[in-house]
């Protein structure tokens, strides 16, 4: 059995209210050869990719041959970054990257930066919550309080 990976680097734009995001994707497909593998690869592509996803960084196919029976353990990807914050000009610490670098995908606040704006969504009937940041609205009969 033969496994292939493929990742890339996504750009979703959005219309919006709604900040810009990155997104590193990596798929895994199980195949006979490279060409079928190739051909999975495409179609998930095409199904992933909307009207405010577009590719930025499309990279090779990699293939992976397991021993039979299949290895408990293999790594499928990784993401390392240098341990200095090139904008503050300094190191980060261990517990400065678990509480501020490991989940980047959302800003705290919209309101601590004057060219965001929050961008509501809708949790269930009593909730909205921010696209940008971490926000959110518990709505009581007319009125609006951010918990």
């Amino acid at each position: 059995m033969k496994l292939y990976a493929k990742s890339y680097v996504f750009c979703w734009s959005f219309a919006d209210d709604r900040v810009d995001k990155f997104e590193k994707r990596t798929v895994v497909v199980v195949g006979e050869d490279i060409k079928s593998a190739e051909q999975e690869f495409n179609e998930d592509l095409l199904a992933y990719l909307n009207d405010y996803v577009t590719v930025l960084v499309e990279y090779n196919i990699q293939e992976f041959e397991l021993a039979d029976p299949v290895d408990p353990v293999f790594e499928i990807t990784s993401d390392l970054r240098i341990a200095f914050d090139s904008i503050r000009g300094q190191r980060i610490s261990a517990d400065d990257y678990l509480a501020n670098y490991l989940d980047e995908s959302k800003l705290e606040d919209c309101e601590l930066f004057q060219k965001v704006q929050h961008s509501w969504f809708t949790i269930n009937e009593n909730t909205k919550g921010c696209y940008n940041c971490n926000k959110v609205l518990s709505i009581q009969g007319d009125r609006e309080k951010v918990d």
